[in-house]
């Protein structure tokens, strides 16, 4: 009740200022990247945690809470899988087939209770956009957040500091049009 609480208070201030609210549904755990998936299709953890988005749904619906543009489901099973495995071991990662499962099964829960949400998931491309075999569209989301940051160098940065800034800018930019189309 909390938590759902301060999410109202946040959407009523967002609401009295004209703005739309993306809604990140992760909730922050004590240990770990707070946006990897946790459990397997039909494991506890998914579960509890297709109840807790069934129960928002149901909460924001019920208070009528109308400036939510979406939910961003937590989980960035693009992650690049060498860094999952490295930080998290292999059973961290998931499977295109799995992901999908699971995607699939939240999105259920958050339509059943506010149909007319969009729903993305995080997506982080890295050098692979489809690193960890998984591509974001193949699950029934509306959109996919693209995450794309840019990366300076620091060996570029050493010999030439401006050289380093307009490449960084371009790599930016080349990955930012290889996403859009």
């Amino acid at each position: 009740a909390f938590h759902f609480d301060n999410i109202l208070q946040f959407c009523s201030l967002a609401n009295s200022l004209d703005l739309k609210v993306l809604l990140i549904t992760a909730d922050p755990m004590k240990t770990g990247y707070p946006e990897l998936m946790r459990g397997n299709a039909g494991s506890t953890e998914i579960t509890d945690y297709t109840d807790y988005l069934a129960a928002l749904a149901t909460f924001l619906q019920t208070n009528q809470v109308n400036n939510i543009l979406g939910y961003d489901l937590y989980g960035e099973p693009s992650l690049a899988e060498d860094w999952i495995k490295s930080n998290y071991g292999a059973s961290a990662m998931h499977k295109k087939d799995e992901t999908c499962a699971i995607v699939d099964q939240w999105v259920t829960a958050i339509h059943a209770a506010d149909p007319g949400r969009l729903i993305t998931v995080g997506f982080y491309p890295m050098r692979d956009p489809f690193a960890g075999g998984w591509d974001p569209l193949l699950s029934k989301i509306d959109f996919a957040t693209v995450h794309i940051y840019p990366v300076l160098s620091k060996s570029e940065f050493a010999v030439d500091p401006v050289v380093a800034r307009q490449r960084c800018i371009d790599r930016y930019l080349n990955e930012m049009y290889f996403v859009d189309k």
